[in-house]
């Protein structure tokens, strides 16, 4: 298991599309945010009621028994956000299962409808074909309609290497799948630095 130093050292190293190295989260940040997402998504309802888990990305909650790391970069244009979220510690056949089930989720959850607060979206989720060098690497980019009628997309690959699940996403109101090889540019680059 790599301690969260040494994932925030390889999030660190990891450049984005415009060659900038990613900004690593420090670890007590990262654990509040988590918090805050979870409590957050513990209000969100989900049509279908079982695709709750890639409606809130909650497929595997970190605990006491895992590190993580994530590093982040915003586009000089503020049109495209990139993140890198590395996480160690996860049993090696909870990570194949959870990576599995992600494949299941997106044939399965292609469009949802979710309420959080009061406030109506829908999200839909298409797979996509994975360019990344990373073996085992699912991809996929999910485009959530807001109240406004405004669109916000996310491409995002997710992949197992050294007993560390590695999620990278690119995500704005002007992605598109195309944008998804600069996640997968995230992904390998992590990859290539995990034994």
């Amino acid at each position: 298991m790599l301690t969260a130093g040494e994932l925030a050292e390889i999030a660190g190293a990891v450049k984005d599309s415009e060659s900038v190295a990613l900004s690593v989260m420090p670890a007590e940040k990262v654990s509040q945010a988590l918090d805050q997402m979870v409590s957050l998504m513990t209000e969100v309802q989900v049509e279908p009621a079982e695709c709750n888990t890639i409606a809130t990305g909650t497929a595997l909650k970190p605990d006491s028994n895992t590190t993580m790391a994530v590093g982040a970069s915003t586009s000089s244009t503020a049109e495209l956000t990139q993140r890198l979220s590395l996480l160690s510690g996860v049993e090696k056949e909870k990570l194949d299962q959870s990576l599995a089930q992600r494949g299941n989720d997106i044939e399965a959850c292609g469009n949802i409808s979710m309420n959080i607060g009061g406030m109506s979206m829908t999200a839909a989720t298409t797979r996509l074909d994975s360019g990344a060098g990373t073996p085992g690497a699912v991809a996929m980019q999910t485009d959530v309609t807001l109240p406004t009628g405004a669109t916000q997309s996310t491409g995002m690959t997710f992949a197992v290497k050294g007993g560390v699940l590695i999620s990278a996403q690119a995500s704005g109101a002007g992605v598109t799948s195309s944008d998804l090889a600069s996640a997968e540019a995230l992904l390998d680059q992590a990859a290539a630095l995990i034994d």
